[in-house]
């Protein structure tokens, strides 16, 4: 789904190129308010040759004003704003395009208007006074500007949840970006249901966003933190074979997450022979500061000992699990390299 699909349809036609679309099965709807617009861009499609796969729709303007403003909806709001904003015109006309009212994207994109008036959009530039835009006002203004269209984007996304699998807006400015992850962190949203890129053209720079409400998977690329601790090495002593040193190195990160006293852990070794260490709750997944950390051990003999290699993967939703996946990433090398501050304390005890 193209909201704003503009003259030339070019979304579409590039996603409909066998190099993206090589099986034939992508289906696209692209909606505009200018009546103009659509004859361009239906005259584009029937020129490649794409009517079978693109359709074209015209949708009523934006409202003078922007729509509902409480995200995430007040609860017990069943419908979407009746105020023609653009996705909930675009959906209406979806379904009537394709005669279901069900019908249900994939994806849908959009690149908001960038002005809140008329005025705005027709000033010089600043310092050499050139044109600020060579768009059309309905290609350029919306009410309160890309902000205002992001906010009445994400406010209709909870009514289309489940018709809509991920929603993208394309944003000009860096402080616009800011404010939507904001917005979208209020909203309940979190670490891998929200994706990021930025996109460089010579001096232009613009910045992607896109959301989902489907909860991904706790182990998906979305979810795995970058940077951090990575591995760390443990030598045990001579005599110990590679068996024995592993399952001493097991038997330490156990103790670890069962002694940490700042939250309650559990370490659980799985059928692959990883450990997994995560915190104590009914329910994972589902609640704020969820994480997990996926710990592989590997074994090798050095100098007539033993060294053990320990490699962590992180995992976590939100910026407190983060904060708290850190906080024992900081604290398990001294731990199980009995080379903290605890441990130089015990050794002095026994003089060792």
């Amino acid at each position: 789904l193209d909201l704003g699909t503009g003259t030339s349809c070019i979304y579409p036609l590039l996603l409909s190129h066998k190099n993206f679309n090589k099986d034939g099965d992508w289906k696209f709807l692209g909606t505009d308010i200018d009546p103009f617009s659509i004859q361009c861009a239906q005259e584009n499609v029937d020129a490649n040759g794409l009517t079978d796969t693109i359709q074209l729709a015209l949708v009523p303007p934006a409202p003078d004003q922007g729509g509902w403003r409480n995200i995430p909806p007040p609860c017990g709001i069943s419908d979407p704003a009746k105020a023609n904003t653009p996705l909930v015109s675009a959906m209406e006309r979806a379904c009537q395009v394709y005669s279901d009212q069900h019908v249900k994207f994939d994806f849908c994109m959009t690149n908001p208007p960038f002005y809140s008036s008329t005025s705005e959009a027709t000033q010089a530039r600043n310092g050499d006074n050139r044109e600020r835009t060579d768009m059309t006002n309905n290609e350029s203004v919306y009410p309160e500007g890309e902000m205002g269209f992001a906010l009445d984007m994400i406010y209709d996304s909870f009514f289309y949840k489940d018709r809509i699998t991920w929603y993208s807006l394309m944003l000009s400015k860096k402080t616009s970006l800011v404010a939507v992850e904001k917005e979208l962190e209020g909203a309940g949203f979190r670490k891998g249901s929200v994706r990021k890129a930025e996109f460089i053209q010579g001096k232009m720079v613009r910045w992607g966003i896109a959301w989902t409400f489907l909860q991904p998977y706790k182990r998906s690329a979305a979810m795995k933190l970058d940077g951090g601790l990575g591995s760390f090495s443990v030598t045990l002593g001579e005599q110990v074979n590679c068996s024995s040193a592993t399952k001493e190195v097991s038997n330490r990160i156990k103790n670890f997450a069962r002694e940490l006293k700042m939250m309650s852990l559990k370490c659980v070794q799985e059928e692959d022979e990883r450990l997994v260490i995560s915190e104590v709750t009914d329910d994972e997944k589902e609640r704020s500061g969820w994480f997990l950390i996926d710990v592989f051990t590997k074994c090798k003999q050095a100098n007539n000992c033993s060294l053990v290699q320990v490699f962590l993967e992180v995992y976590s939703s939100d910026f407190k699990g983060i904060e708290k996946a850190r906080t024992i990433e900081q604290q398990i090398e001294g731990e199980i390299c009995q080379t903290n501050r605890k441990w130089r304390r015990i050794k002095k005890r026994k003089n060792i």
